[in-house]
């Protein structure tokens, strides 16, 4: 179930775009109203899985994949956080992972 909910998210994100000013996790919080808090925080737990996939497990802080806080943090401040073409990278591989899970189990 985290996992479906997850990649409806991520590909909402893609197709529809993402919440006004927010990175992927933001974005993805914002689209699982409904579930209780439980539930929210394994499915954040599942993404944040992926970006240690991602970022090939090198870095402690999964909370800023792309860039670290400081970038992070810059880009949010000046609303360039989807210009950054290395987030787009990112929430593509999330969702052909959870894809390629998905369909194999």
């Amino acid at each position: 179930m985290h996992k479906q909910r997850l990649l409806e998210a991520l590909r909402a994100i893609r197709d529809e775009g993402p919440e006004s000013n927010h990175g992927i996790c933001g974005s993805v919080f914002a689209r699982l109203n409904g579930l209780d808090m439980v539930d929210t925080q394994l499915t954040l737990q599942r993404l944040e899985h992926l970006f240690g996939s991602f970022l090939g497990w090198i870095t402690p802080e999964l909370k800023y994949p792309v860039g670290g806080p400081v970038e992070y943090s810059e880009e949010k401040k000046a609303k360039t956080l989807w210009k950054n073409p290395r987030r787009y990278e990112l929430l593509h591989f999330c969702i052909n992972r959870l894809d390629q899970e998905l369909n194999v189990g």
